[in-house]
């Protein structure tokens, strides 16, 4: 299919520009030429150790995973004759536009350049259903090794070549199909294989992050070809807040009160002869507010914490009807927070916040 005709199908608003080396152009045979051997030659892939029992997923790879859902779809634009530099510059669904490091996974698929395409951003961390279409048709791909993947891009050897990290990917994941197999690529296979298993980045180190192509193809035509970006983790939240500021996204002013439970000792009687305790709710703020208003909110509990959550009971009149929705945020570090995060009543948006052992809140995605 020639290329204007294929760009004829897709008008697309958002951008992605991405550059890297290794990935397959129609026509193309600058990755062939630059290595000197040919790009049909298969390698065998070494036998893998036996898996060892799947470690528990860190909190900061669940948060990855729910800001990435966030952001998908992004917009992929190509562009002939720049294929030299491995990095993808990534327009996300809210418009957001990062750079980050890329690879192509399966060599015998297209990409075309001058074309823009739609890709859904999914972390190599993620379950298992998320992952399946890897390995069926079209592509066919072992995702079983993601995991000696990440920990292959998160200790490439310093003079490692671009052809040769590329190989290496495509033997692992890919069906074997690369563009040069030297005895450095098979030395790093090896030690991917032997060092990866079950291994899981830890904040500061880099996640492989898959673009699969939505659609995969276009009018039953050859599948599009498989990209993965690799993003830095980011923590930041451990011990609980201390500190929280939102930003009202909301569409008409209103009244707002911010609340945690508190344990205060209670005038009534308990069950049996004792005193009871009851529990109170302790308001951490309370105010008018407009659309766009940013406010914070400071913990009062022990070492300044905020407890395990908060409520925030929010009033709103938009002329009609007043409408009164309850919404509560986790702060005690056990489920994901961090700058971009909405509430679930889509009224409230995460602005920054330090926690008590691990300061500033940092983005998922920097």
């Amino acid at each position: 299919m020639g290329i204007k005709k294929v760009r004829k199908l897709f008008i697309l608003a958002a951008t992605l520009a991405i550059l890297f080396l290794g990935c397959d152009f129609p026509g193309d045979n600058s990755g062939e030429a630059l290595i000197g051997i040919s790009a049909d030659k298969r390698a065998k892939k070494p036998e893998k150790p036996e898996k060892p029992k799947k470690p528990k997923i860190t909190r900061e790879l669940k948060a990855l995973e729910e800001r990435l859902l966030a952001l998908s779809p992004a917009s992929v634009p190509f562009y002939a004759n720049q294929v030299s530099t491995a990095s993808a510059k990534l327009t996300f669904a809210d418009e957001t536009e990062e750079t980050f490091p890329a690879w192509c996974i399966d060599y015998p698929n297209w990409v075309y350049p001058g074309i823009t395409y739609k890709m859904d951003l999914i972390s190599s961390y993620a379950p298992e259903a998320d992952l399946l279409w890897m390995s069926q048709p079209p592509y066919n791909l072992d995702y079983s090794n993601l995991d000696c993947l990440n920990y292959f891009l998160n200790n490439v050897p310093g003079d490692a070549t671009k052809e040769e990290i590329q190989a290496t990917i495509q033997i692992l994941i890919g069906d074997g199909t690369i563009y040069a197999l030297t005895d450095k690529v098979n030395s790093m296979v090896e030690n991917a294989l032997a060092q990866g298993n079950g291994f899981m980045p830890q904040v500061n180190q880099d996640v492989a992050v898959i673009l699969k192509p939505n659609p995969i193809s276009q009018d039953d035509h050859e599948p599009y070809q498989i990209l993965i970006i690799m993003i830095p983790l980011q923590g930041g939240c451990d011990g609980g807040l201390v500190e929280l500021e939102l930003k009202y996204i909301g569409p008409t002013p209103g009244s707002v009160e911010v609340f945690t439970k508190g344990k205060g000792k209670g005038k009534g009687k308990g069950k049996g002869k004792g005193k009871g305790k009851d529990k109170t709710n302790e308001i951490l703020f309370e105010g008018w507010i407009y659309p766009n208003d940013e406010f914070t909110i400071e913990g009062t509990g022990k070492d300044g914490k905020m407890g395990s959550e908060i409520k925030i009971l929010l009033e709103i009149y938009d002329g009609v009807a007043t409408t009164i929705t309850t919404t509560s945020i986790h702060t005690s570090c056990s489920q994901p927070i961090y700058p971009g995060w909405i509430s679930s009543d889509g009224y409230f948006k995460v602005v920054s916040g330090i926690s008590r052992n691990g300061g500033q809140l940092l983005p998922l995605i920097p």
